[in-house]
């Protein structure tokens, strides 16, 4: 997780902004078979997109909210077709999944992931200021228009997991390592779900699958911190209790 504290945001509406390579307004049904995705971000706002996560490291927050509203506007702006459903995407696997999965009444278009990226950050900035019940919201927004996102539904498990919504907060990072699993395009966000699912298994005295679901983690991602500080402590957790001092007298 990014570092930041104490942020609110003010932003604009979620559920439907895209940037828009217009679409004709007669089609109907289901749009099949495509390699690149219909909605794109311009280079312009894709650089200011890719600016974010290091003006958030920064601290640069009233930045991050002007650039992220200047986004959501330009997006909001182009978004004229009433007719169809706006969707994000990774990549054409995960679309033409969607497309066999479901059955839309709508046409669907396919948007790159920086639409999904952008809603992201939005709710990253409230679950930093601890704002979750908020964030949420959001996260439950973005993905409707983001079915595949596990970073979503990473971000879902943190904020449920501090809400104390254990069972709920598990069931979110299980979602999110079953979409790694399924598609390459998620795949690197299974150590980060693996941890989040180690720490709920913790939370509710799952020690041994906890212990498992770090060790996973490591394989994907060796050096990581939180994972080998987490198997630290469930290591003391699980180290013998000293005798007392009239066992030792005992013996």
């Amino acid at each position: 997780m990014l570092k930041l504290r104490n942020i609110l945001l003010i932003g604009a509406s979620l559920l439907f902004l895209a940037t828009i390579v217009y679409a004709n307004e007669g089609i109907s049904g289901k749009v099949v078979n495509a390699a690149e995705p219909s909605i794109v971000l311009s280079a312009k706002y894709q650089t200011m997109l890719n600016e974010v996560s290091g003006n958030i490291n920064k601290g640069k927050i009233a930045e991050v909210t002007a650039t992220l509203n200047k986004i959501d506007y330009y997006l909001t702006r182009q978004m004229t077709n009433k007719k169809v459903q706006y969707l994000s995407f990774a990549d054409a696997e995960e679309y033409q999944a969607f497309l066999n999965e479901f059955t839309p009444s709508q046409t669907v278009v396919w948007c790159d992931k920086g639409w999904e990226k952008e809603l992201y950050y939005r709710e990253y900035l409230l679950s930093d200021a601890k704002l979750f019940d908020q964030a949420l919201v959001k996260i439950n927004a973005a993905l409707l228009v983001a079915p595949y996102a596990s970073e979503l539904y990473c971000e879902k498990g943190y904020c449920l997991a501090n809400l104390k919504k254990t069972n709920d907060a598990l069931a979110a990072y299980n979602q999110a390592i079953d979409l790694a699993d399924r598609f390459a395009s998620e795949a690197h966000n299974k150590a980060w779900a693996l941890r989040g699912r180690g720490y709920q298994l913790s939370d509710l005295g799952q020690i041994e699958e906890a212990k498992a679901a770090y060790n996973e983690s490591l394989g994907l991602d060796p050096n990581n911190k939180t994972a080998l500080d987490e198997l630290d402590y469930i290591k003391g957790l699980q180290a013998p209790a000293p005798a007392s001092g009239n066992e030792e007298q005992n013996k």
